[in-house]
């Protein structure tokens, strides 16, 4: 019996309650209303999932929540990066790399709810290292970007660049100048941040030829009034 004009209830277990809620009992302005309480088991919310951690391909989710009486009737998840599924047990590609928090949300067919949270590190290393020079060929010195078109990768991968000559970079698409002529080799090397590694060699990718050195000469050296007519050389 509580007297208070709001009332907690803490219900024993799971069933069916009745209770009356009684308006000035004993007086003749007195009411009475009947109520009835179900209380249903509990639901809990649990996902696993599975994916190969040096691989870009999919995460595979599988749902493991369970509920005491009825069927789980909805699932909605969330993937970390804006998107999400309605499906009991989804399969996701992530575009990007990252530290992704994924939530599960489930309802069963009594209303009752649920959630759990887990954190999922996804870093892998791209199938394929594409590099696009901004040109093959060039003179001494010459200044080459090399873009790199490699996915997924971001700033929190050890990137490793080698030029062939000598030099090297750890920017994703660096700059390089190749001072003397040649014809060069480039590799890249990437490491995620859970270790996973990959390498390729571009073999004979950039030429680099000699620069031209120009020079002329010029005859007669000194002109005067009688004598105005030069003569120009090229020795380049």
């Amino acid at each position: 019996v509580i007297n208070s004009w709001n009332a907690i209830v803490n219900f024993p277990g799971i069933g069916e309650y009745e209770g009356k809620l009684i308006l000035n009992p004993g007086t003749d302005c007195g009411d009475t209303a009947r109520i009835r309480v179900k209380v249903f088991p509990e639901i809990s919310a649990d996902f696993d999932y599975e994916y190969d951690t040096c691989v870009a391909g999919p995460v595979l989710f599988s749902d493991l929540s369970s509920t005491g009486t009825g069927e789980i009737s909805n699932w909605n998840w969330d993937f970390g990066d804006g998107n999400g599924s309605s499906n009991q047990d989804p399969q996701y590609v992530y575009s990007e790399p990252g530290e992704r928090l994924v939530r599960l949300k489930v309802t069963d067919f009594n209303g009752c709810q649920d959630s759990v949270s887990k954190e999922i590190p996804y870093f892998p290393v791209p199938a394929l290292l594409i590099v696009s020079p901004s040109s093959f060929t060039g003179c001494a010195p010459g200044n080459i970007f090399f873009n790199n078109l490699s996915t997924p990768i971001d700033e929190s991968y050890d990137v490793q660049w080698e030029f062939g000559d000598g030099g090297s970079a750890t920017d994703i698409s660096p700059d390089h100048t190749f001072t003397r002529e040649g014809t060069f080799s480039v590799t890249l090397d990437i490491t995620s941040p859970i270790g996973c590694q990959t390498d390729t060699a571009f073999t004979d990718l950039i030429t680099i030829e000699p620069s031209p050195v120009a020079d002329f000469t010029y005859s007669p050296q000194e002109l005067d009034n009688f004598n105005s007519e030069v003569r120009f050389t090229d020795r380049s």
